[in-house]
């Protein structure tokens, strides 16, 4: 895969009855910024600055493919109590295909 061909990251519903939305992320693009850009929703209160932790997203398949968190991500995660399956979007920036994300709000 080249350096500028986008990623398709597969955004799955909690409910069985909704159909999983594909978001393309360009390289070099967290997944918050292309969550935002293909109008999928996103909680946040610091705009993707890996501050409030409030994006949250659940790592459901594809986690071989991502970066480990940052030091700066890591101590926001601790702070939300996440699980080891979970990830700020403002942080991720998926390098690989195969990247299933889910929220508790969708």
């Amino acid at each position: 895969m080249s350096e500028s061909t986008p990623i398709v990251v597969h955004c799955r519903s909690r409910w069985h009855d909704r159909i999983e939305r594909c978001v393309s992320v360009e390289p070099g693009e967290t997944l918050f910024s292309a969550l935002r850009r293909a109008d999928q929703p996103i909680a946040s209160s610091c705009g993707g600055d890996l501050v409030c932790g409030r994006c949250v997203v659940n790592v459901l398949e594809g986690q071989d493919g991502l970066d480990n968190p940052g030091s700066a991500e890591q101590r926001t995660l601790i702070r939300q109590d996440a699980g080891p399956s979970e990830r700020l979007a403002c942080a991720l920036e998926p390098r690989a295909p195969g990247l299933v994300v889910g929220t508790g709000y969708w």
